[in-house]
């Protein structure tokens, strides 16, 4: 029989990435609450469940949340490390995306100065980065534009961060701070995060409102479950086409 020698992948497509959906929302309005505290618990869940798979990310920012169906998704696992002893591991090179890299990553921590440990922590202190950046507007270094003055910045304890008083609620805004200890021991775990109560101040048809004006009608209707209670005009068509 004939031997073939191409792989193919099929892979799930998704809507849009969360760098993408932020920009799209930021052109028209500012990002409530409400949704960063959905798509803050959303990708906690998703990096629990590396977490708990012993896989370290290391590259955690916006572009590599998909959102499939109303829900987000990780992906681009390039960097990632495996931790199956729950230990540190050590990268032979600097890895992640500068403006959401962990001071730990930039830092040479081994005796021998050849590579830089790497834990869970490093993944939650880029998620304390992501969520900055959608309660802010930007990343807490980005700043400073000067590559090497960033990461003097990230690394230095000396270097304090700000964070501004904008109405978030204490419990996301307590949150936030505790991703951003230099020492990652002190950092709290994804599931430590994940387990505060975010969605006592969180208004999901809001969240529902705000994606209907930006998605597209056919995105819209899959992840329209989601916000039974917000309709769109399209929405009202179909159920007036299906009455009789």
């Amino acid at each position: 029989s004939q031997e073939y020698k191409m792989l193919y992948v099929v892979m799930e497509k998704g809507d849009t990435d969360l760098s993408q959906l932020i920009r799209d929302i930021s052109k028209t309005t500012k990002i409530s609450m409400s949704m960063i505290i959905y798509y803050w618990t959303e990708m906690l869940t998703a990096v629990r469940d590396i977490h708990n798979q012993g896989i370290i990310h290391s590259d955690l920012k916006p572009a590599n949340f998909l959102l499939v169906s109303g829900r987000l998704k990780l992906i681009d696992f390039g960097i990632a490390s495996s931790q199956g002893d729950m230990t540190s591991v050590v990268k032979e090179v600097t890895t992640g995306t500068w403006n959401y890299m962990s001071p730990e990553a930039i830092r040479n921590t081994s005796n021998n100065s050849k590579g830089f440990k790497i834990t869970y922590k490093s993944d939650v202190w880029s998620l304390g980065c992501i969520l900055y950046n959608l309660v802010y507007g930007k990343t807490p270094f980005s700043h400073i534009t000067n590559t090497w003055g960033k990461l003097q910045a990230i690394a230095d304890p000396n270097h304090e961060i700000e964070f501004p008083n904008v109405g978030a609620p204490v419990v996301l805004a307590q949150a936030l701070r505790s991703c951003f200890h230099r020492d990652p021991k002190q950092r709290p775990t994804v599931a430590e995060l994940l387990s505060l109560q975010y969605h006592a101040t969180c208004d999901t048809n809001h969240i529902g409102r705000q994606l209907l004006a930006i998605l597209p009608p056919d995105w819209w209707l899959r992840v329209s479950h989601l916000f039974p209670d917000v309709k769109s005009n399209h929405d009202t068509k179909t159920s007036e086409g299906t009455t009789d």
